[in-house]
């Protein structure tokens, strides 16, 4: 999530509750178990253009993509996600120090 989150970031986070919103950060899980901060860039009702074409996100389906695009695996290689992958949202950043804020819900 660099520049957002240097690498090594302790993020806390919080259940997410109703549907995120475009552009918070939160916390996907993907089919493998995995965990990983994304931001939402679309979401249900959102016309967007991914690699397998364009498509209009249905309800409960969201596209995130991590912020530094170029080494970022999400939305634009697994297509839309759905609300249950989305598990929490970030509230802030904590650690290192120097980089301690809050993030946008």
């Amino acid at each position: 999530m660099e520049p957002t989150l240097p690498a090594g970031s302790l993020v806390a986070v919080s259940r997410l509750r109703g549907d995120p919103t475009y552009g918070a950060v939160v916390v996907v899980r993907r089919p493998d178990g995995s965990e990983h901060l994304k931001r939402v860039v679309g979401t249900p009702g959102d016309r967007v253009r991914l690699e397998a074409g364009e498509t209009t996100l249905g309800p409960g389906r969201f596209v995130v993509v991590g912020d530094n695009r170029s080494r970022s695996t999400d939305s634009r290689h697994y297509g839309p996600v759905s609300r249950e992958e989305v598990v929490a949202v970030a509230r802030a950043c904590y650690w290192p120090p120097r980089s301690w804020r809050l993030l946008r819900r």
